[in-house]
């Protein structure tokens, strides 16, 4: 009998091994098509060296579409800037910059790989303590691609220099510290974006930090939606910020020791005439308390947040700003923000900022304005060395 059904097996294997190959192969083939492009959705990290070729491009050429004040941008943003830049190239600094931008944005292109997964080491000398004279660390990534819209992407980042940063919250392991850095999912079309999980955010100008939503601190876990118009853009995210511990004196009142908050940010922009004339506006919510959750009308990006905290008795901090860019002519810009601000004591004991730089809660509305002209000189030519990715 077993004889039988052995054969019987055989015979069934051998006739259904050539579909099975053919439907390996087929399978194989369409996840290869299909995730062809699918790199290019992929955000850069906010830290990244390509950020700061990318800038120094974009001020001397006003005509490079390439954003300053909304982070991160995507692989394939950074080789449209690098392929766009080829046209304007005027000095050999900026061919030095433009090729590294090309070389970094589209060798993950060239690859067209459905799955994606590496490393990075990196490690920096110099005199860091009586203990040590050099830090380690290693980025890991793992990235999937089952459809050119459609990425799931997860970094893993381990330090030593993260052991001594005031910052860091998490638990130390023989001199190294780590995260996860990123883990989201991003739908990406051409016109809309929608992402979830924890990624860098970046809102406002700056070179080492801004004063709209920072880089400085860790990636938030959020979503993020966008509308891309081109000359219009429409950015919105709910964010989860860490837990804070709640004095001795509340924990018997609201019978819990933690406190949650919570984020909500919309921005509105509009570039005319090739980067002539920028206006952008944006509003934000900082919310929490012991057992508060999302709130619903903070997830519609469309109300008027400090509307909405006026009526309702859940009292939150409100923030505003006006960014307005002027652009007459290349390596030349006017810049200015007006930031109204309404805060609340209430809310304010529960709304720290420990992993969102730029917030100080206290009990005055104040009106804030930050301006400033750039007049940006020839590059002189690149010399040195480069290493790393």
């Amino acid at each position: 009998m077993n004889k039988d059904v052995r054969r019987l097996f055989d015979q069934n294997n051998k006739r259904f091994r050539p579909v099975s190959r053919g439907l390996g192969l087929m399978i194989v083939s369409f996840l290869l098509a299909a995730s062809a492009s699918a790199q290019e959705i992929m955000t850069v990290p906010t830290y990244h060296w390509s950020y700061t070729y990318a800038r120094e491009l974009s001020l001397r050429h006003r005509h490079l579409d390439f954003s300053q004040a909304n982070w991160p941008v995507t692989i394939g943003e950074m080789s449209q800037l690098a392929d766009s830049a080829g046209a304007f190239i005027e000095h050999s600094a900026e061919r030095f910059w433009q090729t590294r931008l090309q070389e970094f944005s589209q060798s993950p292109l060239e690859r067209k790989s459905w799955l994606q997964f590496g490393g990075r080491v990196s490690e920096r000398a110099g005199d860091f303590g009586e203990a040590t004279r050099s830090r380690a660390g290693l980025r890991t990534q793992l990235a999937l691609f089952p459809d050119k819209h459609l990425a799931f992407v997860n970094a893993i980042r381990l330090d030593e220099e993260l052991r001594e940063d005031p910052n860091y919250l998490g638990k130390r392991w023989r001199g190294f510290a780590g995260y996860t850095e990123q883990a989201y999912v991003a739908l990406h079309f051409d016109k809309y974006v929608a992402k979830l999980g924890r990624d860098f955010v970046r809102w406002g100008r700056g070179v080492d930090a801004t004063l709209l939503i920072s880089d400085y601190s860790r990636p938030l876990d959020h979503f993020f939606g966008r509308l891309d118009l081109k000359q219009f853009r429409f950015d919105y995210l709910a964010a989860k910020l860490n837990s804070e511990y709640l004095p001795d004196s509340l924990r018997q009142r609201y019978a819990t020791d933690l406190s949650d908050r919570y984020l909500a940010a919309a921005r509105a922009e509009v570039n005319l005439k090739s980067n002539f004339f920028t206006l952008a506006i944006t509003q934000m919510a900082l919310y929490g308390g012991p057992s508060r959750g999302f709130e619903l009308y903070y997830l519609n990006p469309f109300l008027a947040f400090h509307g909405e905290q006026l009526n309702e008795e859940e009292k939150s901090n409100t923030f505003g700003a006006i960014d307005i860019v002027l652009r007459p002519k290349d390596r030349l810009q006017f810049y200015n923000r007006l930031s109204p601000r309404q805060r609340n004591c209430r809310s304010a004991r529960f709304a720290g900022n420990n992993d969102w730089p730029g917030v100080y809660p206290h009990c005055q509305p104040d009106v804030q304005c930050h301006h400033g002209v750039g007049k940006i000189p020839a590059p002189q030519p690149a010399a040195g060395a480069f290493f790393g990715q």
